[in-house]
């Protein structure tokens, strides 16, 4: 009963899965098996993928796999540990208000 809502799951986590998988990893191998086993379950493809990535592209701007945030880290002259630790719980609850969001203007 769980299946059907893998992509909510996957959504919802998608700042955390962003610090452990890169954005190819995520788009290109993650999402393609996700899609595939939701949508046999009667759900959308389309609004299956933009839950995953409304979830995760927030992630970006936390991931250590992100050349442009250490370009943007080492320009200031930040550490990327103290800049997880700032800001993972404001990006993430962002993440999650944004799919909030896209629940209440019909989007998914």
């Amino acid at each position: 009963a769980i299946i059907p809502e893998l992509h909510l799951i996957v959504g919802a986590l998608g700042v955390p899965l962003e610090l452990v998988l890169s954005t190819d990893a995520t788009y290109f191998a993650l999402y393609p098996i996700i899609e595939q086993i939701v949508t046999g379950y009667g759900v959308d493809a389309t609004v299956a993928i933009y839950l995953m990535m409304i979830g995760n592209i927030i992630g970006t701007f936390i991931s250590p796999f992100s050349p442009a945030l250490w370009l943007a880290l080492g320009l200031s002259g930040l550490e990327i540990g103290k800049h997880i630790r700032y800001s993972f719980l404001w990006i993430w609850g962002f993440s999650l208000a944004l799919i909030a969001a896209a629940f209440l203007i019909g989007i998914v």
